[in-house]
């Protein structure tokens, strides 16, 4: 995880990850929530953050519950899509057997990018 500087109680996710798209300084979002079946209203906490532990290829995904990590990623494409975000990663998953292309980049970015100008097949996991 990254270095908080900004923290907001009670946003939705969607209010917590366009905080983050605003903000220049913003580089990832930690939104988390507290089930309360007792309650009408849950509980949430959005904490904006300048660093992110993220792009370190050495870092090791952490499974947490009820939490929602953003990385705010700048990737050249005209086909980014409308939804709040483009991409969701699920940690030490792998899709195997299914490829219907292999393309070598050199970096993340590159190879989101590659799969988001894809046109000869809807590209749905890199």
């Amino acid at each position: 995880r990254g270095n908080t500087y900004y923290t907001v109680k009670n946003l939705s996710l969607y209010e917590c990850q366009g905080w983050c798209r605003e903000e220049p300084d913003c580089q990832a979002a930690s939104f988390s929530f507290v089930l309360n079946p007792l309650t009408p209203v849950q509980e949430t906490l959005c904490q904006l953050q300048n660093e992110t532990s993220a792009n370190n290829p050495a870092a090791v995904p952490q499974r947490s519950v009820n939490l929602y990590y953003m990385v705010k990623l700048q990737i050249r494409s005209d086909n980014v899509c409308l939804r709040p975000w483009s991409f969701e990663r699920v940690p030490n998953k792998m899709i195997r057997g299914l490829d219907n292309a292999l393309i070598y980049t050199s970096t993340k970015e590159a190879c989101l990018a590659a799969c988001l100008n894809e046109y000869r097949f809807t590209c749905r996991s890199v």
